[in-house]
């Protein structure tokens, strides 16, 4: 099984400035012929923000497609990939819908409306993707 890591935002400021917010939502995920995108969050950010909604009392909004890791790296993120493509975590998360060669993001609903408003695309072209890991496992 073939299993590639790609980023949306590849520079190395890209890169530093999601090890300090702790979370990215760009990972694209291509195994075999399904693709995933995942919203990834170190542990302690994850908590924090559960916790924030919990106090403001808006109840809780999960994203779709959540991986937690340890550290922000692409090599712990690609670890923490293979280590859910194994326990087969994969099998039971939305895979993206694909038209053409645009892949289209899974999102929630209230995400997609934020993302909407603020101009972010809830799709994209596969050759605006960096791959930063590949494996065969």
């Amino acid at each position: 099984m073939k299993v590639s890591m790609f980023v949306k935002f590849s520079t190395e400021k890209d890169y530093l400035d999601f090890q300090t917010k702790g979370w990215r939502d760009d990972v694209i995920v291509y195994i075999d012929s399904k693709v995933f995108n995942l919203n990834v969050y170190q542990f302690d950010v994850f908590n924090y923000t559960i916790r924030t909604m919990i106090k403001e009392k808006k109840g809780i909004l999960m994203d779709s497609n959540i991986l937690i890791v340890e550290d922000m790296t692409y090599k712990n993120i690609f670890y923490s990939i293979i280590k859910n493509i194994e326990n087969e975590y994969f099998n039971c998360i939305s895979p993206c819908n694909i038209y053409g060669n645009n892949i289209e993001l899974v999102l929630n609903k209230q995400t997609k409306k934020t993302y909407r408003k603020a101009n972010i695309p809830v799709s994209f072209r596969f050759e605006e993707l960096t791959c930063v890991f590949s494996a065969v496992i």
